[in-house]
């Protein structure tokens, strides 16, 4: 089992939450058929994996802020029975989850057809519950030999890749035909070498380039791969990380075009490449192009999508006086539909948001923490019991309860002080993006909330929490928060109506950045208008 060591563990502490209250909704937004659900991945969740490079690089002190690893995780390997009732119980149709290609494939060319089946028993056990599922075949994480070969920055990475993916997609083939191929190469790409934040950790521009040319051949060669076992009944896709760039001082025409020229190396040339087969010459150019069909290569555009980025040089930050969540990212609904326009337009097609979600440790106590701990949350909520719709609508708002002094009251108190150290404004984040979704002219179909249950959160650790269900790490015991009840509402109703947004939203603030919120919060515009 995984525990942080203390000696050089990170303590996240919930920052002060002084933005403006929300703004009050005066009539219902019709969620037009948006289907809604939650996403996640298998080193994040599953737990006891021993044959991955994520596993080697967490051992390795000073990687991971909490010091933990991914060995414990939610133990979702041992307990997937348990979250895919809690997923039925609160009535969501889809979820986005994954498979992993180091327990699928532990040695070049050798499958684990006892791993295959356990994946076919959780899957069909999700379908027989009514949840349609979208399963991604790579989210970071790579088999031990594979890593050991130079992992994508090898020639021969993309044959390896369709070797392990067509055995995947034969063995799932009646239970899925919705997949991902490669999840967030930009990222994937960039935090292996360049930032150097996941395995191998070494700074080569060269070998991201290689990277990102030898995931577009992956993802355009599985494409072809699984429509040719599926035919047109699979709908296949990459789930896409895109931010919103704007520059720090709108008048600067130098924050402008670095703007323009971060949008266009992080994401631009990596769609463009995974998308359409258009390889920008530092992704191989015309060379890449011949080898490879042109054209269409998606059913549907995945959006990952989680903040905006003010910029005055090639870096990450953050607009001074910007509402952030827990890490300090920028909340900013808007981008969300910017990204989603942008994609729609450049590439046609549906768009799925298949990542959105935001950190969000809660409130804090009388002690100064919120639920950001991996032992109780204290709130003596029980794993599946508050997960009803209808539970708790009293105090859905975090509960700015009246006492009376009766036992009721006293309760009701209870329970909402309860509900806001399990998170504070996770609902009012959800919610401002449905709304920004559902008032957009662009075809959105899906919307997957990261995550479902919180997990280990790669180079942060355990420590900071995504999910709609809070896990306490020590005890893997599961409760249901606030925003999970409220998505079982929404995707009841098929809209947010006055009534349930006053009740979700209400006392309900965001932290604000200032110049201390991380290293690349800077005096500038406050705002972040786009040129």
């Amino acid at each position: 089992m995984s525990t942080p060591d203390p000696a050089r563990a990170r303590t996240l502490e919930p920052m002060p939450r002084t933005s403006a209250a929300a703004e009050p909704l005066l009539h219902d937004v019709d969620l037009d058929g948006l289907l809604i659900g939650t996403a996640s991945a298998a080193a994040q969740i599953e737990g006891g994996d021993e044959n991955n490079d994520w596993l080697d690089w967490a051992r390795v002190p000073g990687n991971i802020a909490d010091g933990s690893t991914p060995l414990r995780a939610t133990d979702h390997w041992n307990r997937w029975r348990e979250d895919n009732d809690l997923m039925a119980s609160l009535g969501l149709p889809i979820a986005r989850l994954g498979v992993e290609w180091a327990r699928i494939e532990p040695r070049p060319g050798e499958f684990d057809h006892a791993v295959l089946d356990r994946y076919r028993e959780e899957i069909a056990d999700l379908r027989d519950k009514g949840i349609r599922p979208l399963v991604t075949l790579h989210h970071f994480v790579n088999p031990r030999w594979f890593a050991a070969r130079g992992g994508f920055t090898a020639k021969d990475s993309a044959a390896a890749y369709l070797r392990y993916a067509e055995t995947t997609v034969r063995a799932l083939d009646d239970l899925v035909d919705e997949w991902v191929t490669i999840n967030e190469p930009n990222v994937y790409a960039t935090q292996a070498h360049m930032f150097r934040s996941g395995p191998p950790g070494n700074k080569s521009w060269r070998d991201t380039m290689a990277v990102l040319r030898n995931t577009a051949v992956s993802h355009i060669r599985g494409y072809e791969l699984i429509h040719g076992i599926q035919g047109d009944r699979a709908k296949v896709g990459i789930a896409h990380h895109a931010r919103a760039f704007a520059p720090r001082n709108p008048r600067n025409p130098l924050h402008r075009g670095l703007a323009r020229v971060n949008r266009h190396l992080f994401q631009d040339i990596v769609a463009d490449a995974h998308l359409a087969g258009k390889f920008h010459p530092l992704l191989g150019g015309a060379k890449m192009g011949r080898d490879l069909p042109s054209g269409r290569h998606h059913d549907f555009l995945g959006l990952n999508y989680y903040s905006r980025t003010a910029v005055d040089k090639l870096d990450d930050g953050t607009f001074v006086g910007a509402p952030v969540n827990d890490l300090g990212w920028e909340i900013h609904p808007e981008g969300l539909v910017e990204c989603a326009r942008d994609l729609h337009q450049r590439f046609g097609g549906p768009v799925w948001i298949t990542e959105n979600g935001t950190c969000d440790l809660g409130d804090p106590g009388p002690s100064g923490h919120g639920s950001s701990g991996s032992g109780s949350n204290g709130s003596g909520s029980s794993g599946s019991g508050s997960s009803g719709s209808g539970s708790n609508g009293g105090h859905g708002d975090g509960g700015v309860a009246k006492q009376s002094g009766s036992v009721a009251d006293y309760a009701n108190a209870e329970a909402a002080a309860a509900d806001r150290r399990l998170e504070s404004f996770r609902p009012r984040f959800i919610l401002e993006h449905l709304r920004a979704i559902a008032e957009s002219d662009v075809p959105i179909e899906r919307y997957y909330h990261w995550c479902f249950v919180d997990n280990w959160e790669w180079a942060d650790g355990e420590e900071p929490r995504f999910g709609i269900v809070h896990l306490d790490y020590g005890t893997q015991e599961r409760t249901v928060k606030p925003s999970g009840r409220m998505l079982a509402e929404l995707a009841a109703a098929g809209r947010i109506t006055p009534e349930l947004h006053a009740r979700y939203t209400v006392g309900r603030r965001y932290p604000i950045a200032d110049e201390n919120t991380d290293p690349n919060v800077r005096a500038g515009a406050t705002d972040g208008a786009a040129s």
